[in-house]
């Protein structure tokens, strides 16, 4: 019987491997950059950014870019070497060509992963590709399937559409 397949982050990664995987992931998913990594802390629940601000960085941890994602992004596989290379403790953002669901899941906020659980539940399940993501899900369709970027905080759940950002 096959063993369930795990996750685990591109730092953990040797970096032939890193790389080759960062260079996939931006032919499926878009152009990729570099973001700053997390620091863990005895609070499992809590991270440090390892940007310049630390513990006082904010919302962003670990998700604001390390260089100019709107011009810098790339899948060329030199300049993804490059930066896997120079950042080798990297979380990783992608700008999209997908439009895609963000169902965050972080303490002390809604639950947008149960929720849309909730919504399956009753409308059934939706079939396309799930990301899990260090807080969540992302659920990714098509382009062009009418998705319209949007931020429902209150319940978790944001649309990525158009290539208005980065994931």
């Amino acid at each position: 019987m096959p063993q369930p397949a795990t996750s685990r982050s591109f730092a953990d990664m040797p970096l032939p491997e890193r790389i080759a995987a960062l260079i996939a992931a931006s032919k499926r998913f878009g152009k990729i950059f570099p973001t700053f990594g997390v620091k863990p802390t005895p609070d499992t629940n809590n991270w440090i950014c390892e940007c310049p601000l630390g513990a006082s960085c904010g919302t962003h941890i670990g998700k604001h870019p390390r260089v100019k994602w709107k011009t810098e992004a790339t899948g060329d596989p030199g300049k993804v070497a490059r930066f896997a290379k120079e950042f080798p403790l990297a979380n990783w953002g992608a700008t999209y060509k997908d439009d895609i669901l963000d169902l965050d899941n972080k303490p002390g906020k809604p639950n947008g992963v149960a929720n849309f659980q909730k919504w399956e539940a009753v409308h059934g399940a939706v079939s396309t590709l799930r990301i899990s993501t260090g807080t969540g899900q992302h659920l990714r369709f098509k382009a062009g399937t009418g998705l319209r970027q949007s931020k429902h905080g209150g319940l978790g759940i944001d649309v990525r559409s158009e290539e208005m950002g980065y994931v």
